[in-house]
């Protein structure tokens, strides 16, 4: 019986340290992907020179955020972050037909007045 088994215990196998380091770069892998964006920041917004709805939205929008920052209501980090969603948040209050893409006759309902 001495033969079948082996000596140590299963943790201190080399296919436990690999097992172990394996879980390592996993966990690695997740926190990179989680803080992609704080690691890489997207582009930032700039507003160019149009007389559009959109145009006019992002103008403002980035009028009231850095009228915040200066004031102290915000933190850079945040108006960074703000910034970078200003393009989408003009889009969405500006659109009048609904998302792009959606076939003919399917554009949402208008919300009901209060």
């Amino acid at each position: 019986m001495a033969g079948s088994t082996r000596d140590g215990a299963f943790l201190d196998r080399p296919v436990a340290r690999l097992c172990a380091i394996v879980v390592f770069v996993l966990c690695g892998a997740a926190l990179v992907y989680i803080h992609r964006n704080d690691l890489w920041p997207g582009p930032k917004v700039e507003v160019g020179g149009g007389d559009d709805a959109i145009t006019l939205c992002m103008r403002d929008r980035l009028a009231v955020i850095d009228g915040q920052l200066r004031d102290g209501v915000l933190k850079p980090e945040q108006a960074d972050l703000f910034r970078t969603r200003v393009d989408a948040l003009c889009q969405a209050q500006n659109r009048r037909g609904g998302p792009e893409g959606l076939p003919p006759g399917m554009t949402p309902q208008p919300l009901p007045a209060r």
